[in-house]
C-alpha cells in the first residue's frame, strides 16, 4: 500500500543530497522498479540554513521532477498543469 511509498522516501532521504537529487531520485526508483507509465514528485523541504540567516524567507524550498506520460502534451492540454492545478485543490 502507500506506506511502502513513504518508506521508499524515508530509504531515499536517509544519506546526505541535494533536494534536487533526491528529487529525481525519488522518480528513477519509481521507474525502475514498478515500471510506471508517469511519475510527478514533489518535494517540500524546511531548509535552516535559509530559514535562519534571516533571508526574509520561510525556508520552504519546492523542487520538482517529471517523467513518461506527464511530459508529453495532447494539443490544449498539458499534462504536468492539469497535475499541479489537481494537487492544489
Amino acid at each position: 500500500g502507500l506506506s511502502k511509498i513513504i518508506r521508499v522516501v524515508k530509504l531515499l532521504a536517509q544519506k546526505p543530497t541535494l533536494q534536487e537529487e533526491l528529487t529525481q531520485e525519488i522518480v528513477d526508483t519509481f521507474n525502475k522498479y514498478l515500471k510506471c507509465k508517469g511519475v510527478i514528485c514533489i518535494v517540500e523541504g524546511i531548509h535552516g540554513c535559509i530559514r535562519h540567516r534571516g533571508v526574509e524567507s520561510g525556508g520552504t524550498i519546492i523542487t520538482t521532477s517529471v517523467d513518461g506520460l506527464f511530459l508529453k502534451s495532447e494539443p490544449g492540454k498539458t499534462p504536468k498543469l492539469e497535475f499541479m492545478e489537481l494537487i492544489k485543490g
